[in-house]
């Protein structure tokens, strides 16, 4: 009764079910799946469970593949469980998605599981994880470099989208699950694939694992999942202490999301860690290819003194540093920036830049209505300077002018530096230009050549819209 007695006790533990329970149970036709099934099957009753079963083939081992679906099939049926089949080609997602194998056969396996959980109001999917597959991940991450978030190992149980992963065999080896088969005379298929050492897995299964409980401890297994368990206690406090954090620092950036980071620094370093993992988590939808490595990455960027600096991270994640603000953002492709410019300013009226989403007011006044005002969006200029046709356009690379209250021109590259303007921004930021010369750096600066003075007579006000500076 020893895998019975595990399965009630994790099932207790993690209060992993409940009465009336819709239950997906991932049947692969392997030992561990296959246990998984019978022990649903076995404890239905006590828990009024309602199960179905679900089977993913890869196709990518095709005999095999169709061998394991007919028994899985078959399997169901005589436990007295409906069944759902799909099939997905994890060899042509992974070339077109540029992932390993096994990341592709996973996203094709879990969406799967996720559309039928949906159709039949489950929220609860099953999978048959041992405590061996726990030993094995343990120290692939370990290998890889995965901090306490990877240690971690795998949950017992796990929120993903809207639906519990539950584990009920992750205390429960190898060994144990193959003893209750052999005594209950089930059949299982068994994967050629787990066989081949090309697979850091299976590497790990077959010769460390095995040189470690020769020439260490008999009981690595066990002890390595303890490890992950108290690894996990201990994260689960620095994540909750992070989620807290992050809610006080986070404002939404455009596409993503940004944290001060003068207050990010005063903040304990393991929370730091976290912290970022959460920030990324949020923008992308998880840490799917998120590594360790890319983590310190991030801390590297945090540490460098140049104003702005940027990383690109797995999955189209850029993260950039722009002065004192850490921007995580998803990359989109996007329109030319300078679209439909330049264009001619209307005076009076309202000139669009829609590839910008900016509009440009402009309103003829006199002299004696002109009132100053202190707003980086609206300006005012000397009309009688212009003399030739005012264009919108953003900046091209020798652009120079003379910042209002400077003597001398300087670079529009420098000014930009100077007042600290977002590297991002630059490329969307509007010039209004006479001829050759900048007359407004429009919501950041006036040219010192076009300010209304003691000798104008004709004022022209403009306003921009359209963007929160």
């Amino acid at each position: 009764m020893i895998v019975q007695d595990k399965f009630i006790k994790a099932i207790e533990e993690y209060g992993m079910l409940k009465k009336k329970d819709t239950v997906l149970a991932g049947v692969s036709g392997g030992p561990d799946s296959v246990a998984l099934l019978m022990l649903l099957a076995e404890f239905k009753d006590r828990f009024s469970l309602k199960v179905h079963v679900v089977h993913f083939n890869h196709m990518l081992r095709k005999r095999e593949a169709e061998k394991e679906e007919r028994f899985v099939r078959v399997l169901a049926k005589n436990l007295g469980f409906s069944v759902t089949v799909r099939r997905g080609n994890a060899a042509l997602k992974a070339k077109k998605d540029r992932l390993s194998l096994e990341d592709a056969a996973r996203r094709l396996r879990y969406d799967f599981f996720f559309k039928i959980a949906s159709k039949f109001k489950s929220d609860k999917i099953a999978l048959g994880h041992t405590l061996d597959d726990q030993a094995e991940t343990f120290i692939m991450r370990a290998v890889r470099g995965a901090g306490i978030r990877g240690l971690a190992g795998i949950w017992p149980v796990r929120k993903m989208k809207n639906c519990y992963i539950i584990r009920p065999l992750l205390k429960t080896t190898k060994k144990e699950v193959l003893e209750y088969l052999k005594k209950n005379k089930a059949g299982f298929c068994v994967d050629s694939s787990n066989l081949n050492t090309v697979y850091l897995r299976n590497e790990v299964r077959l010769k460390v694992i095995p040189y470690l409980m020769r020439r260490h401890n008999p009981q690595i297994k066990e002890t390595l999942s303890k490890e992950a368990e108290l690894l996990r206690e201990g994260y689960q406090y620095i994540s909750k202490e992070a989620q807290k954090v992050l809610k006080k620092l986070e404002k939404k950036s455009a596409g993503g999301l940004s944290i001060d980071l003068t207050k990010f620094k005063k903040i304990d370093v393991c929370l730091q860690t976290e912290l970022l993992c959460q920030l990324i988590s949020k923008v992308k939808g998880g840490l799917s290819r998120i590594s360790f490595e890319h983590i310190s990455n991030m801390k590297t960027l945090i540490g460098r003194e140049r104003g702005t600096s940027e990383l690109h991270l797995p999955g189209g994640i850029e993260v950039v540093k722009e002065y004192n603000f850490l921007k995580v953002f998803k990359r989109v492709r996007r329109k030319e920036t300078a679209g439909g410019l330049p264009l001619k300013l209307k005076i009076p009226g309202r000139t669009k830049i829609n590839s910008l989403g900016l509009v440009v007011e402009a309103e003829a006044l006199d002299k004696s209505s002109f009132k100053p005002q202190k707003c980086k969006k609206t300006e005012f200029i000397d009309a009688d300077k212009l003399k030739e046709k005012m264009l919108l356009r953003t900046r091209k690379s020798n652009d120079r002018f003379k910042p209002l209250g400077m003597k001398k021109n300087k670079s529009l590259k420098e000014f930009f530096i100077d007042a600290k303007i977002p590297r991002r921004a630059r490329e969307k930021t509007l010039l209004l230009v006479s001829g050759h010369k900048i007359v407004w750096v429009a919501g950041h600066r006036l040219s010192e050549d076009f300010k209304v003075d003691k000798e104008t007579k004709r004022v022209l006000k403009l306003k921009l819209g359209g963007l929160s500076f």
